[in-house]
């Protein structure tokens, strides 16, 4: 068992004093018969008749002791390790779409590429070339050496068709993701030069980012309205891998917690249950 805030238990303190204050007080015989009984009682038995009042008028020192002590504990916020923390063996992932129809730089977006896959090494990426069709051209691997060799070898004459439908490549990359089960995943579009015809859009099923090789921003922004995507160029990359990092520390997150569970509720409910014990003992007395 692990406690979130153990300094909370120090509130235990002030409930260890009072008890040692009242065990102090009812053994040094300060206890006293109420009223006028001491009149009519012996002397021998009035110490014991006085202890027996107060504490049939008082609460039992223990059951309020007890309460405190599981309000102090749920206030720790105290949780047990299960061990059955949530697999995520495929955290995270992002498919990296290029555009060749769109008459833009390769090598700019060749540099896209490289620069998000340096900003996080350590997620599998995958490439998908966008052009009339969709076409997976490296899957799913950390490999960068892989990566940058085809990478390399993309261009536009070696495709089988031309054409332009990034939409198809985004919905593909999607796919993708989906398939490997990952948990954080982004769909990064990679194209330049002129938007293009408005495209069937369907809703997206992951974030996406559309980077702009080169070429302006502004036309493009109506584009990435259309798609849901967040717009940026080549020189601003680090917004999306700070997306996608914030995606595997909520997942991450999202993990522990499910190997974890919360003990706090119970016993909240245990200290409101000696609580309507403690009214139910005062109303029969």
């Amino acid at each position: 068992m692990s406690l979130a805030a153990p300094w909370t238990l120090l509130l235990l303190v002030p409930a260890l004093g009072a008890l040692i204050w009242l065990k102090t007080g009812s053994s040094s015989g300060a206890a006293r018969l109420p009223g006028h009984w001491h009149r009519v009682i012996e002397p021998a038995l009035q110490p014991f008749m006085a202890r027996y009042t107060i504490a049939e008028s008082r609460p039992p020192i223990w059951l309020m002791l007890s309460i405190w002590t599981l309000l102090v504990l749920a206030l720790a916020q105290p949780s047990i390790d299960t061990g059955t923390a949530t697999d995520y063996a495929n955290l995270a992932g992002r498919v990296m779409v290029l555009d060749l129809g769109a008459g833009a730089d390769i090598h700019n977006q060749r540099l896209a590429v490289i620069r998000l896959i340096e900003d996080a090494p350590e997620v599998p990426t995958a490439i998908v070339v966008a052009t009339s069709e969709s076409f997976e051209a490296v899957p799913m691997t950390t490999d960068r050496a892989h990566l940058e060799r085809y990478l390399q070898a993309i261009e536009a004459d070696v495709m089988p068709v031309d054409g332009r439908f990034i939409e198809l490549a985004a919905a593909h990359g999607e796919a993708l993701l989906t398939r490997a089960e990952i948990v954080a995943g982004q769909v990064v579009m990679i194209s330049g030069g002129t938007p293009p015809a408005r495209e069937t859009v369907r809703p997206p099923q992951w974030p996406r980012a559309l980077v702009v090789a080169d070429g302006s921003l502004q036309p493009w922004r109506a584009y990435a309205n259309q798609t849901r995507a967040r717009l940026t160029d080549i020189d601003n990359l680090a917004p999306l891998s700070r997306d996608l990092n914030r995606d595997m520390a909520w997942a991450a997150w999202q993990s522990d917690r499910s190997a974890r569970r919360d003990m706090a509720p119970w016993l909240i409910g245990s200290a409101l249950g000696l609580w309507l014990g403690l009214f139910r003992r005062r109303r029969i007395s």
